[in-house]
């Protein structure tokens, strides 16, 4: 417990903030599209399961290939299910460098949290529903069950810290993706 009460987050130096859809016309997902995004990535209640490299290709389709396996690479690492081994050579990374960032991150934490959300199973997510319910379990130093598994508060925060990543990365693909697009025109 004495770890919760020391739960300190990250906060960056500078901060561009960003809000409103002021950059949706650049081409940069609002937290609404980020929602919808992050959903079809946990494939939470899809009819059709497909596995994580098809999925990230069919979410980010105006990225680099090599982009597109790196990330799916990344969630195999976290979690997803695949090749292990592929998405180690693919990143680079070594054995020590794969067990920090699962100590730091993890996919299957943060989509267990998501089906705790209110409206996910009708195909409704709001980051902000997420961020409520993680960061109230977690400042109460209070964990939750979901179907039959508990999750306990050191593993919100990691799950919060997956979500905080998971949106970092896809506004600077979306940013890489409008430079480009702009160089080109």
């Amino acid at each position: 417990m004495a770890r919760l009460r020391s739960f300190q987050p990250f906060w960056s130096d500078t901060v561009i903030f960003w809000g409103a859809g002021a950059t949706a016309s650049l081409g940069i997902k609002t937290t609404e599209q980020l929602a919808h995004t992050i959903l079809r990535l946990a494939q939470i209640n899809e009819n059709r399961q497909s596995r994580i490299e098809e999925r990230v290709k069919e979410e980010f389709p105006n990225v680099g290939k090599q982009v597109q396996a790196e990330l799916a690479a990344l969630f195999v690492l976290l979690g997803e299910e695949g090749d292990r081994r592929k998405a180690i050579r693919a990143l680079g990374f070594s054995e020590e460098r794969v067990s920090e960032l699962k100590r730091l991150y993890d996919w299957t934490v943060t989509r267990e949290v998501m089906k705790r959300c209110p409206g996910i199973y009708d195909g409704r997510f709001l980051l902000q529903d997420y961020y409520n319910l993680i960061d109230l379990h977690i400042k109460s130093g209070q964990g939750f069950a979901v179907n039959g598994r508990f999750i306990r508060p050191e593993e919100l925060i990691t799950a919060r810290r997956t979500l905080n990543m998971l949106i970092g990365i896809i506004h600077a693909m979306d940013f890489q993706v409008m430079l480009t697009q702009k160089k080109r025109k």
